[in-house]
């Protein structure tokens, strides 16, 4: 009945637990999988600290990513300071990062900080998103490959205009300069109406 099944439980817990505390190196209920670095025990865990330090950090710092940034390719009649081409040629918008959309970006490790690669700018790429997220962990990836794993969207100029307008206040491309007008411009004559 019910106190069997309180049993059950109860005793899957404890075989769980066991198992996570290792029960003193004895293997533990569930054959004591060793979760250390490289199996190593304390000793593994402290060379993998090591080599990670010496590594340095896993996120870029801001110069890196600027460097990123500036070294992607620019989209085609549009202002570089918000929008590049990330490795797969998908435009993507500066101020959306780690974000799920299709213009949104991530600043990616070309060698995967998993596999030793290091977070500099030599090592960055711009990379939507959904392609990053796609790429993981994953060593020389051709552009054909992460275009597989790019948005089906394609953004005409009027719908990137329209997303720069909603991020920016404004557009600013050689064809078109406008910006939103702000509520005290917008409602200038009204207010200056209702003041007299």
């Amino acid at each position: 009945g019910a106190s069997e099944k309180a049993r059950g439980v109860k005793g899957c817990g404890e075989a769980l637990r066991m198992d996570r505390a290792g029960a003193d190196g004895a293997g533990g209920a569930m054959g004591g999988v060793d979760r250390s670095a490289d199996g190593k025990g304390e000793e593994g865990k402290q060379a993998a600290a090591a080599e990670m330090a010496a590594r340095g950090p896993r996120n870029f710092s801001a110069a890196a990513k600027a460097a990123c940034w500036e070294r992607a390719e620019v989209v085609p009649g549009r202002d570089p300071a918000r929008w590049r081409l990330d490795a797969a040629g998908n435009p993507v918008c500066r101020r959306l990062r780690g974000c799920d959309g299709c213009m949104c970006h991530e600043y990616d490790h070309i060698q995967p900080f998993s596999r030793g690669g290091e977070s500099t700018a030599e090592n960055c790429q711009l990379l939507q998103t959904r392609v990053n997220r796609g790429k993981a962990a994953s060593q020389a990836v051709s552009p054909e490959a992460l275009r597989e794993l790019s948005c089906d969207v394609v953004f005409s100029e009027r719908e990137l205009d329209i997303v720069e307008m909603a991020i920016y206040g404004g557009v600013n491309r050689a064809a078109l300069q406008c910006r939103c007008r702000s509520i005290r411009e917008r409602f200038s004559t009204f207010l200056s109406l209702a003041s007299a």
